[in-house]
């Protein structure tokens, strides 16, 4: 897959945003990463990936929100500069983001001290929208004194 093309008039009518990911149904196409994981999430209930009730499936959605609103655009302005070289690191912006992003790591920390998983007494798609919206910081800028505060 060359990320360039995703700016070409075929892949636009994909995603008009021009992003990836990009989902290919028999029905047609889903882009974002929370729409597409909560639809594969529907494919098979029985797997019980979007929870087992009306609550449960609302706390899916719950951290998967979590996941975009108080990970994914808290930690990018400290990310981006460290794996896109187009974006230029602003001391004051990171650490704006780090504060941002104690404060949430702070709720999720406290929530998972009496709760083993996110949603109900299973994994599911709650716990891989965390999981996948913290692999790469943790990979690349939150050092082991930054996790310290954090089980």
């Amino acid at each position: 897959f060359d990320i360039t093309s995703t700016k070409s008039p075929e892949f636009l009518k994909k995603n008009p945003i021009g992003k990836v990911p990009v989902l290919e149904t028999d029905k047609g196409f889903i882009f974002e990463s929370g729409a597409i994981l909560r639809y594969v999430s529907r494919l098979a209930p029985a797997a019980g990936l979007y929870g087992n009730s009306f609550y449960e499936q609302a706390l899916v959605d719950q951290w998967i929100d979590f996941s975009t609103t108080e990970l994914d655009n808290v930690l990018a302005p400290w990310i981006y500069p460290v794996i896109f070289s187009k974006f230029q690191a602003n001391p004051q912006t990171t650490e704006l983001a780090k504060k941002s992003a104690v404060r949430s790591l702070t709720a999720l920390n406290t929530y998972l001290e009496t709760n083993t998983f996110l949603a109900g007494q299973r994994l599911t798609s709650a716990d891989i929208a965390v999981a996948g919206s913290l692999l790469l910081p943790v990979q690349t800028v939150m050092d082991d004194e930054f996790r310290k505060p954090f089980k």
